[in-house]
């Protein structure tokens, strides 16, 4: 008997082995293939809140552990939402313009400032002025109507400094200028008017930015001399030219390394811009390198991650100290043309990035500032291109938007190995169909973001506890 039960264990065992053996292999093409998914918890539609149509969730800003968006449900317009990750808890805040909408896609510019939620509204009455809410009906009012009338302030840019919001805003009598609020009406005021009169100094692209308690912004002071470097401490006095050269277009913030930032600029007339530094004074506000830059710059430590194209080798993956000799080119990604990096982000020291190599099309690559350890990390549409995009790091784990071909463009995820970059989910199934991942944030752990399953339209959905999912083992077998 005791023999008869060794040889059923021994053959019990062998046969488990073989079937380990033969099952390693397999996952390991599931993987490559995209067709395997990792253990742990799946996203999931929190609500379908327009059900009739998309509501099209965007600016997902968390403030405490509440995520604050824009959405139309369909029956009030555009308007100011909240979730709590439950369907019970995700609910329209206020109606804030009953006869239309009252957030418009590319100016809501919202902000959490003092535990409050503060963004640029229009209520059908008062133009678009700057807003604030707690996130209930009374707690969500208008700061102040800075331009009386119906085209609004157009308040935007918001940001913070010294328990203060800082912001753009246009009056009939100054322009569009520098302005300052404790969320009070009577705390809402000018800080000074740099282009004298009805002349505007401030422009969308400003780049209005907090560096070290410092604001810096580009602004015009007079007549045809173009974007300046300017910076304030939140008083007139404060406010003042740092160096009259010629700036280029912010897409965002001004990128710093402690208290030097960085941007594109000029001396004269000249296209393209050049790369700069400042600290502020006139003395150190000088030329880095002259070399083409766009408006991607993305700090990592003490060095800047950024795109350029010195004139030889087309628009590729740089970094910079913040000197002449420490300004250089990592690799040529595209020996044939411009690789063009962009969704520039981090995890640790390793930059995430997109990028054509000119053979695979656009696809993630990572970098850790050496030309062997700047590569791609998974060719993930074969004979394409994935476009990566919405790189946003949660918990350790770099999560995007990408189309491998056959899925359409769904949340992936990536550890920074190939084997480690697999698609979450295939939210909306279907060769051609895209799930439109857009608006991938990070509130309080949870991973957010818009999608489309292609039966509710885009909504909100979350991925709850991602480090659950991210967990590279691979038990679980999809059926494309």
């Amino acid at each position: 008997m005791a023999t008869y039960s060794r040889r059923i264990t021994q053959k019990y065992i062998r046969v488990t082995q073989l079937l380990f053996l033969v099952l390693i292999p397999v996952l390991l093409l599931g993987l490559l293939l995209g067709s395997i998914h990792a253990v742990g918890n799946k996203p999931a539609l929190v609500k379908n809140i327009n059900q009739t149509g998309d509501s099209s969730p965007f600016f997902l800003t968390d403030v405490n552990g509440v995520l604050y968006f824009f959405a139309d449900d369909g029956m009030h317009g555009w308007e100011l939402w909240k979730s709590d990750g439950t369907i019970a808890g995700t609910t329209l805040v206020s109606d804030i313009n009953p006869t239309g909408d009252s957030i418009f896609l590319g100016n809501a510019f919202p902000i959490n400032f003092d535990d409050t939620l503060y963004f640029t509204a229009d209520d059908g009455t008062h133009g678009w002025e700057p807003w604030k809410s707690d996130g209930t009906i009374t707690g969500t009012t208008i700061v102040s109507d800075i331009n009386p009338g119906i085209d609004g302030s157009n308040a935007g840019q918001f940001v913070t400094l010294n328990n203060l919001l800082y912001f753009g805003a246009v009056h009939t009598a100054f322009g569009a200028e520098l302005w300052q609020s404790d969320g009070t009406i009577t705390g809402t005021m000018l800080i000074t008017d740099i282009y004298p009169g009805p002349d505007s100094s401030l422009y969308t692209y400003s780049g209005l930015t907090n560096v070290d308690g410092t604001l810096y912004f580009g602004a015009v002071s007079s007549g045809p001399n173009g974007v300046k470097l300017w910076k304030s401490d939140g008083t007139a006095a404060g406010t003042m030219l740092v160096k009259d050269v010629n700036m280029a277009e912010i897409d965002g913030k001004f990128a710093a390394i402690d208290s030097t930032i960085f941007f594109g600029a000029c001396t004269g007339i000249c296209i393209p811009d050049e790369f700069w530094k400042s600290d502020g004074t006139l003395a150190g506000t000088v030329l880095v390198k002259d070399i083409i830059v766009s408006g991607e710059f993305h700090a990592v430590g003490n060095l800047l991650y950024l795109s350029a194209d010195d004139g030889s080798t087309g628009r590729e993956l740089w970094k910079s100290d913040g000197t002449l000799t420490g300004t250089v080119l990592i690799t040529d990604i595209n020996p044939t043309g411009s690789s063009f990096p962009g969704m520039l982000t981090h995890i640790d020291d390793i930059v995430f990035f997109s990028a054509d190599d000119g053979t695979h099309g656009r696809e993630l690559w990572k970098s850790d500032g050496t030309a062997i350890g700047t590569t791609m990390v998974k060719d993930i549409n074969p004979g394409g291109s994935s476009d990566p995009s919405f790189l946003l790091e949660v918990k350790g784990v770099l999560y995007f938007g990408a189309d491998d071909g056959t899925h359409g463009a769904e949340l992936w995820k990536s550890d920074g190995t190939e084997t480690g970059t697999i698609m979450v989910e295939d939210i909306n199934p279907g060769s051609g169909d895209s799930s439109l991942i857009l608006w991938l944030t990070n509130e309080a752990g949870e991973l957010y973001f818009s999608a489309d399953d292609g039966e509710n339209g885009i909504e909100l959905w979350m991925l709850s506890d991602p480090a659950m999912n991210a967990v590279y083992l691979p038990l679980l077998i999809k059926e494309n």
